[in-house]
């Protein structure tokens, strides 16, 4: 075996193919001499990894990004040089110094990279969709059988991967038959970033890694603003379905902090979209400012996971249900965070769970497409999540049962997030606020029945501290909270949860 494949490395190199001469490792990254070149893999992560690979005469500068020992395990075999982590086999093939990569735990095959004449070629697999590359219109999410040419080449595969170019200029994607990569400023090397999800949202979080965060939110960036802020990227507007299209293809590209320009058109869903800019201000839409207002807390606290996370606000319905194949019929459609879904249609189609009609206060069961109730936007709440709202200086917490839920709120002057939990717990109902400032705080349980008691902090509360909505089915309860301090409710329902 050993002499074949040393008879197999010298007829690659009489061919010009860049063979693996030698190899080291020091901390978290391996560099190779090659027949004709060089090449460096450096583990980010157990799930990212940087590779980039030089023609002979070539600059391919080192740059190591990260101190912290990384648990790789190496392991030099005949054809290939393996590195295995808890996430990731990646083998440096001998031959041509390729790259393939399998998931660790399964052994599937993810990537497996062939030696083209571009910067990067790999065969895509039979059922494969690649999503990404930019801002456009069109509700075809999946790219495969198109080409693009793209200044933002981050590539979301459904196997599970992303795939980064970080060298600067314009790069071509060809992925009308194998893909192919060419394009960008330098002709003689390549470097990219291989993240393993398996999610659309756990790529980005890696990408976040990788690209930087955003940096500079404040508590106004949920209004109408004049301009987007500095670390907004700006989405042009036009008809309501472009708009959404373009908005989805941006979050698939990266892009955590769409600011779009607000127009008649876009009215409709305005409310709900992470940053809008006007050219005044005082003329915006009072409905859409009035409902922004309100949104506050909420559009907040998803501005800050972009930033700590890298996951955008602004989610098409495929991204946070991926597994479900009709979420990429309905380009119409959005989530809002984990909580909210946002229908712009006569219809809306509703992922797996119980979600709640916030016009009509109505739930329904998820799986299935629906008639939305009168005119104008329809907007759903997740069974088991808490919304966070502002009723002037109260910060109301909705709260739809029977899952357990916790939403973390973005607090701006303390740099921290106030917390909110709650679900059964026993024979009670437990509603818990650990605020991080001071304020009143009013739990709103939606489609409950009326309370037998309910008491804070072991002290029963009379009527009056809470009340029963008799009409929408809400029971209402009100409590003031000191910062650091935990406000607990604790309520008996006249009926059990089901």
């Amino acid at each position: 075996m050993r002499a074949a494949w040393i008879a197999l490395a010298l007829a690659c190199a009489a061919l010009g193919a860049p063979s693996v001469r030698s190899w080291h490792t020091r901390e978290n990254t391996t560099a190779f001499e090659l027949s004709e070149g060089s090449a460096e893999i450096e583990f980010l992560s157990s799930s990212t990894f940087r590779f980039q690979r030089c023609r002979a005469g070539s600059t391919c500068p080192s740059r190591p990004a990260v101190r912290e020992k990384v648990p790789v395990t190496v392991t030099s075999l005949d054809g290939a040089i393996e590195f295995r982590s808890e996430y990731l086999r990646v083998a440096i093939q001998r031959s041509d110094a390729t790259v393939h990569v399998r998931k660790t735990r399964s052994g599937d095959l993810m990537f497996r990279e062939t030696a083209g004449a571009g910067l990067l070629e790999w065969p895509l697999a039979g059922e494969e969709q690649v999503w990404g590359l930019g801002i456009r219109t069109g509700n075809q999410w999946n790219r495969r059988g198109t080409t693009e040419r793209t200044v933002r080449p981050l590539l979301i595969s459904s196997l599970g991967y992303g795939l980064f170019l970080s060298l600067p200029g314009e790069h071509d994607f060809d992925l009308r038959g194998p893909a192919r990569i060419s394009g960008g400023f330098v002709r003689d090397r390549v470097e990219f970033f291989f993240y393993y999800g398996p999610s659309p949202k756990e790529v980005l979080t890696e990408h976040r890694a990788v690209a930087g965060a955003i940096t500079g939110i404040e508590g106004a960036d949920t209004a109408v603003r004049v301009k987007a802020p500095v670390y907004a990227t700006h989405v042009d507007a036009g008809p309501l379905a472009a708009t959404l299209e373009r908005l989805s293809h941006a979050s698939y590209s990266g892009v955590l902090a769409p600011a779009v320009p607000l127009t008649a058109e876009i009215a409709p869903v305005a409310a709900w979209l992470p940053l809008l800019t006007h050219p005044d201000p005082a003329r915006a839409d009072p409905n859409v400012s009035l409902l922004r207002r309100r949104y506050a807390p909420y559009l907040l606290t998803y501005l800050w996971e972009a930033r700590d996370r890298g996951v955008p606000a602004f989610r098409p319905l495929a991204m946070q249900y991926p597994e479900d194949p009709e979420t990429f019929r309905h380009p119409e459609e959005f989530m809002l965070g984990d909580e909210i879904l946002i229908a712009s249609g006569e219809r809306a189609y509703l992922p797996r769970g119980i979600w709640t009609d916030l016009r009509a206060n109505v739930a329904a069961r998820g799986r299935q497409t629906i008639e939305t109730r009168g005119s104008g936007t329809a907007v759903y709440a997740r069974n088991g999540s808490i919304l966070p709202l502002m009723a002037g200086t109260t910060v109301q917490l909705h709260y739809f049962p029977k899952l357990a839920a916790e939403f973390f709120i973005a607090e701006p002057d303390a740099d921290a997030y106030t917390k909110a939990h709650a679900g059964p717990a026993g024979e009670y109902l437990r509603l818990e606020v650990e605020p991080e400032a001071e304020r009143d705080f009013e739990w709103i349980v939606h489609n409950v029945s009326n309370a037998e008691s309910v008491a804070a902090s072991g002290i029963k509360l009379a009527p009056g501290a809470w009340r029963y909505d008799e009409g929408a089915r809400n029971l209402h309860v009100r409590v003031r909270a000191k910062a650091g301090e935990d406000a607990i409710v604790n309520v008996v329902l006249r009926e059990r949860l089901e």
